[in-house]
């Protein structure tokens, strides 16, 4: 069950972002910040940005605004929370999304793994690169463990536009908090 959901979250920002789901109602004590208690963490988007609950097995993810009719991609932040089946540490659970993940890169393409945190906690940053259909993408993934629970916060956008959102996407997951 692990190994099927981390493949997902990967590229989890990269497909059917149109769909059509209800709006977020975040409970947040703090305004402007997305908080799920029962999943264990916060964060804050970018006030401008479209908040969608539960698309494709996330707890949520955030969608940049359109930028136009010829915008076929909308840059995206997500989150995915995993009950674990077992313990597992962080080194366990990135080799187990590892190995999807590779499956699913372009061609030639080695994914970039360093060590950072998420949320104060240990964490892995992966930077990925990937096609989906006739769109380049290219993302960043943030994997953490916390008590029994698989966290990853994946960040994605076309390989042309990716460079002008790094920061903002490592400034949004700066705000991701155990709760």
């Amino acid at each position: 069950m692990a190994r099927k959901r981390f493949v997902g979250l990967a590229v989890l920002g990269l497909a059917f972002l149109s769909a059509s789901l209800a709006g977020c109602s975040s409970g947040s004590p703090e305004p402007g910040r997305y908080y799920k208690k029962q999943e264990g963490f916060s964060i804050r988007f970018p006030a401008e940005w479209e908040q969608k609950e539960n698309v494709m097995g996330t707890v949520v993810i955030a969608l940049s605004p359109a930028e136009g009719e010829a915008d076929t991609f909308q840059e995206n932040v997500n989150v995915v929370v995993e009950a674990l089946p077992a313990p597992m540490d962080l080194e366990k659970y990135l080799e187990l999304g590892m190995a999807n993940l590779k499956n699913l890169l372009s061609a030639g393409q080695e994914p970039e793994v360093s060590d950072t945190t998420l949320g104060g906690e240990k964490a892995k940053r992966v930077v990925y690169q990937t096609t989906m259909g006739q769109i380049g993408v290219k993302g960043t993934l943030y994997v953490a463990v916390k008590g029994h629970r698989g966290y990853a916060l994946t960040c994605s956008a076309t390989t042309d536009s990716f460079d002008a959102y790094k920061a903002r996407f490592a400034e949004i997951a700066g705000t991701f908090r155990f709760e």
